[in-house]
């Protein structure tokens, strides 16, 4: 294109109709578009900020600062709008896309000359042009690290105001694909972290994000997901929460699921009995056995529909073991909203869900005190770039808190997995869960002891209940049932043996119009044969009754002896559980509005 015919084109934009400009421009694609020229203008890299200004301010310091001038009509594309552009040796090709297109400017390229018009004028008159330049998509990959430099597992790496995202995997890794260039900002979060924001510009190459976070001693900032369907930081928050993160759990190494529960405040657990039934109260509610005013959940779903539970006992149907990525807890308020009758507290164990990239943790623990040996391991990642799992479970034999005077004492394991089909549009997703869940415990009671004033536990005529248990020497009996008329045999070293499968399947979703609904649905299925003995009194002896020592020979009589009894319990438990949850949110500015509905059916088979 001649140097006049170009002025005369300069010219003819300023003052004819937008619907001309573009049949002009495209006669004048058809002549010289793409030429070597015009694609050399679009590779200039450039570097300007700009904030808050008019978009001819704009135009013209691109113009002084790449040689490349602009025809347009300031009305048509309404020029003295202000916005903002941060661009760091970008291309101006990229520049023009990411900053101009989306207030409704296009602009295609002749020569030299680089034509700016309206997008939804263009369309309205029929005229869809093609663009000058097809972008490639960005990837954002980084590792998230605490203060000391240790990589951080399970972090939440999102873009603001998006779903998408992703998790860090074992070495505190993350990926970001298919991004679309522009800028974007990055929110990182983890439960006992200070989260951070990071601003990107992702072009059409790979952007490496390392970001650092920062201890929050308070936790004042952790995030609890199960406060009423709507997160809130524990300062905005009406009622006490806390959170657990994998980190509190491995610190802790409770030895149990119930010995888990005191990271909690105001929970006041008693676990002496071993890994066995355990006793949790509420501070302010009143106290009994078991589990009372409580309810505990597993990702999101009960575990038992009430909130008062002895035997069968919840913490059966549960176990802590590398696939729990932290724990959340809600402490009266709307706590019984969450689960019925659970007005003291709610508990909710979350599980780790996959990742974009490899991730997996295994151990292998040995005690010498109680011949302890157990495995427990977690894996997971990606399947595909939609399509995320996680796989993980535990297996240990031990002699338990005391000996039984049988063994081994507890033995078995689990194992839990899920599999995250994410939807293409990014806007969520649809995971499946499944569990197995086959293990025996012994429920072993502190026995009495004589109290001496120093209240500290004594041994008693080589009875010492710190290391001894106490337990029938015939662990074998038979019942039969009077209304059924059927006979059961019950051994006490078989102990609280527990076998549950369950699955479950979780529905996400972001609507168009921002109401995100997410619906639950769980199928459980148990099996418990609780076998156990318990002291249940102490007298003085009676000389007219002949007591045995193990060994078989007769105990000679004294007046200070103290006779201890214990009662032998069995007790058969079978039920069938559906529960589903159905939730509605939407976010209204600085507001949300939630509701939701929820089903449980239990069915329950008792023998005692």
């Amino acid at each position: 294109m001649k140097k006049n015919e170009i002025i005369s084109l300069a010219k003819l934009a300023m003052r004819i109709s937008l619907y001309q400009f573009l049949i002009l421009a495209i006669f004048s694609f058809a002549a010289s578009a793409y030429s070597v020229k015009a694609q050399g203008a679009l590779d200039k890299e450039i570097t300007l900020s700009a904030k808050n200004q008019n978009i001819k301010s704009i135009i013209d310091k691109i113009e002084l600062l790449t040689s490349v001038k602009f025809v347009y009509s300031p009305k048509s594309i309404d020029a003295l709008r202000k916005i903002s552009i941060n661009a760091n040796k970008q291309k101006l090709g990229d520049l023009l896309n990411d900053y101009l297109e989306p207030h409704d400017v296009g602009f295609k390229v002749v020569d030299d000359i680089i034509l700016l018009y309206s997008i939804s004028a263009a369309k309205e008159n029929g005229l869809i042009l093609p663009r000058p330049e097809m972008r490639r998509d960005g990837v954002i990959i980084g590792t998230v690290t605490d203060g000391k430099g240790g990589p951080i597992v399970g972090a939440s790496v999102q873009i603001k105001g998006t779903t998408t995202g992703a998790t860090t995997d074992a070495n505190g890794k993350f990926v970001i694909k298919k991004l679309e260039a522009g800028s974007y900002t990055i929110v990182v979060t983890y439960v006992g972290f200070i989260s951070k924001e990071v601003t990107v510009d992702i072009r059409d190459e790979n952007k490496t994000l390392d970001v650092a976070l920062s201890e929050d001693n308070l936790q004042l900032e952790g995030v609890v997901v199960t406060g009423g369907g709507n997160p809130k930081t524990k300062l905005e928050s009406s009622v006490a929460l806390t959170s657990v993160s994998r980190k509190d759990i491995v610190n802790r190494a409770p030895l149990n699921s119930t010995d888990l529960l005191k990271a909690i405040p105001g929970l006041t657990v008693e676990n002496a009995g071993g890994d066995g039934p355990g006793n949790v109260w509420v501070r302010g509610f009143p106290q009994q056995g078991g589990y009372i005013y409580l309810g505990i959940q597993e990702d999101g779903l009960p575990l038992l529909p009430t909130g008062f539970n002895t035997n069968p006992s919840v913490d059966q149907y549960y176990k802590t073991d590398l696939t729990i990525q932290n724990i959340e807890a809600i402490r009266g308020g709307n706590a019984s909203i969450l689960q019925y009758n659970t007005p003291g507290a709610v508990v909710n164990n979350l599980t780790y869900t996959g990742a974009d990239q490899q991730y997996g943790s295994f151990k292998l623990t040995s005690g010498f005190s109680q011949g302890l040996y157990r495995f427990d391991g977690n894996t997971g990642g990606a399947i595909s770039e939609n399509v995320k799992y996680n796989i993980g479970g535990f297996y240990r034999t031990d002699q338990g808190v005391v000996d039984p005077g049988y063994s081994p004492a507890n033995v078995g394991g689990q194992v839990k997995g899920n599999v995250t089909f994410g939807f293409k549009n990014k806007k969520g997703f649809i995971r499946l869960y499944g569990k197995y869940l086959n293990d025996i415990t012994q429920f072993l009671l502190t026995s009495y002891y004589p109290y001496d004033g120093t209240g500290k536990p004594t041994t008693y005529k080589g009875f010492d209940m710190v290391t001894m248990s106490m337990s029938p020497i015939d662990t074998k009996w038979a019942f039969t049932d009077a209304y059924s008329g059927n006979s059961y045999n019950f051994n006490l070293e078989q102990g609280m043996h527990t076998k549950l499968g369950s699955g479950a399947v979780q529905f996400n979703y972001t609507t168009d119009n921002g109401w995100r609904i997410n619906n639950t649905f769980k199928y459980q299925k148990t099996a418990t044969d609780a076998n156990y003995s318990a002291p249940n009194g102490i007298a003085a002896r009676a000389a007219a009754t002949q007591y045995y020592y193990i060994d078989g020979t007769a105990a000679p009589f004294s007046a200070s002896d103290q006779v201890i009894t214990t009662a032998s319990n069995a007790q058969l438990n079978r039920d069938v559980q559906i529960v589903n949850y159905l939730d509605f949110k939407k976010q209204v500015k600085d507001h949300a509005l939630f509701f939701g509905t929820g089903i449980h059916q239990y069915n329950r088979d008792d023998l005692r």
